[in-house]
């Protein structure tokens, strides 16, 4: 009997073997359409939309860092408007300029070079505008816990949550000597955040220029980072990816002690 069971063993362990030798990957598209809703133009903001088209690898293939050339990428909307995404070179992805609203479904069109098509839609978040504090304002963090900067903004529609950002204006190879919390994202869903209390024990460096930036995040693009508690991580037809939104402002602001 146990000679019986060992042989069964063997023969369950043999069998998933040479299963697992029959699998064949199959290639996934991979599509990151960001939109960007434009309020008042700032030079820290973004000028065009950009669409990312990859696809999934297998781990014994060589990635094509540039992505897939030859997609054709299409974006409307339901007022009429049309949108063509143009590959400008193999360095750079199918980008754009566009004007995008917060009361059209927009949909997305990618058709892939082996004839497969991926589409999704997605509502734009508002414009979104700092109302506080101004641009070149000077903000003490030592008058945090007396008197709080409270960054405010206005209430952004189809909008899930909001990010700010507080970074260093200065050349990106010098972001090593700054303390690495002031890379990462605070969030709220209201439309007021005492940023600068928050984080008033870490180690500021101070008397310098600060780009302080407030983003609406879509819905889509929550789920897809990873920042809200649904398990969705892609809005697409097929595939891998996301179709959504954001809208940004920045000022830029002098921060002492």
């Amino acid at each position: 009997m146990k000679r019986l069971l060992l042989l069964g063993l063997t023969l369950l362990l043999f069998a998933r073997c040479e299963s697992s030798e029959d699998y064949i990957f199959e290639s996934q598209p991979n599509i990151l359409a960001l939109m960007r809703i434009k309020g008042i133009e700032h030079s820290y903001q973004y000028p065009e939309q950009v669409i990312t088209v990859d696809q999934s690898y297998d781990i014994k293939d060589t990635v094509n860092q540039y992505g897939v050339r030859g997609a054709q990428v299409t974006v409307w909307g339901e007022d009429g408007s049309f949108f063509f995404f143009s590959w400008r070179s193999p360095e750079e992805d199918y980008r754009t300029k566009a004007n995008f609203n917060d009361t059209t479904l927009y949909h997305l069109e990618v058709i892939l070079p082996w004839e497969d098509t991926v589409t999704g839609e997605a509502y734009m978040p508002s414009p979104i505008q700092i109302s506080a504090p101004a641009d070149s304002d000077t903000v003490s963090i030592s008058a945090e816990p007396y008197d709080p900067h409270v960054i405010t903004w206005n209430s952004c529609k189809n909008t899930e949550l909001y990010a700010l950002y507080c970074i260093p204006d200065v050349d990106d190879s010098l972001y090593k000597n700054y303390p690495n919390f002031l890379f990462f994202p605070s969030f709220t869903n209201d439309t007021s955040y005492a940023f600068f209390l928050q984080r008033m024990l870490a180690p500021w460096i101070y008397d310098e220029y600060y780009v302080l930036r407030v983003i609406a995040v879509s819905p889509e693009y929550v789920d897809y980072m990873g920042w809200g508690p649904s398990g969705s991580v892609s809005n697409l037809s097929a595939g891998y990816g996301m179709f959504g939104g954001i809208a940004e402002d920045s000022v830029r602001v002098y921060i002492v002690e």
